[in-house]
Formats: C-alpha cells, sequence, structure tokens
C-alpha cells in the first residue's frame, strides 16, 4: 500500500503542478488579450519615444555647442598665427615684402636659365 499512495500522491501533485501551470497559462493569455494591456503598451512605447527625441535633442545641442567652440578655437589659433606671420614677414632684416617677392622671381628665372638647352635655340 506504501507504493499505492506514493503514486497517488505522486499524481496529485502532478496534478496540482499542471493545474497551476494551466491557471498561470491563462493569466498570460488574459494578459496578451486584454485591451487595457495595448493601452498600457501604447503609454510606454509613446514615453520612450519622447525620451528618446528629447535625448537625441539634447545630444544634437551638445554636439553643436561643441562643434562651435572648436571652430571659434581654430578662427582665433588661425588669427594669432596670422599675426606670427605678419611679424616674422615684417622682421625679415632689411627687406621688404616686395623686395622679397622681387628676389622669388630673380631665383625663378635663375633656375629657367639654368635649364637653358642650346638645341631649344637653333630653331
Amino acid at each position: 500500500m506504501d507504493e499505492v499512495t506514493a503514486l497517488k500522491l505522486e499524481n496529485d501533485s502532478y496534478r496540482s503542478g499542471n493545474c497551476e501551470l494551466n491557471k498561470n497559462l491563462e493569466l498570460a493569455q488574459a494578459r496578451i488579450e486584454d485591451p487595457k494591456n495595448e493601452v498600457v503598451m501604447e503609454n510606454a512605447i509613446t514615453l520612450l519615444k519622447e525620451e528618446l527625441s528629447t535625448n537625441i535633442l539634447s545630444l544634437k545641442k551638445e554636439l553643436n555647442s561643441s562643434i562651435n567652440n572648436k571652430f571659434i578655437e581654430l578662427q582665433e589659433n588661425l588669427k594669432f598665427q596670422s599675426k606670427d606671420n605678419k611679424e616674422s614677414m615684417n622682421q625679415t632684416p632689411g627687406k621688404s615684402y616686395s623686395e622679397m617677392a622681387k628676389r622669388s622671381k630673380d631665383v625663378i628665372i635663375l633656375n629657367r636659365k639654368k635649364h637653358w638647352n642650346p638645341r631649344n635655340q637653333l630653331s
């Protein structure tokens, strides 16, 4: 009889477990089919969309401000470099910019004369 009662108890436990699983399954199906659940999900989706759009806007603002700051910094650096270049041009000993330009033209002419070929002059 011990085996029979043990089997009956085991069968009852399986049935109770099965009943519990069936109840959980029914509750899950009811939640899925519940129109209120759809409304809750739609509300959650709209809230997530709004939060995402605000996050995107804040990221765009941060990116634009960092780009603007970097652009301003680069402009200031360029101004300082142009001032340094002007000062270095003015600091050349005894030569103005026009004299330096003439000298560079003379160098170009000399380079052309170096590559002069007498065969080209025969024709």
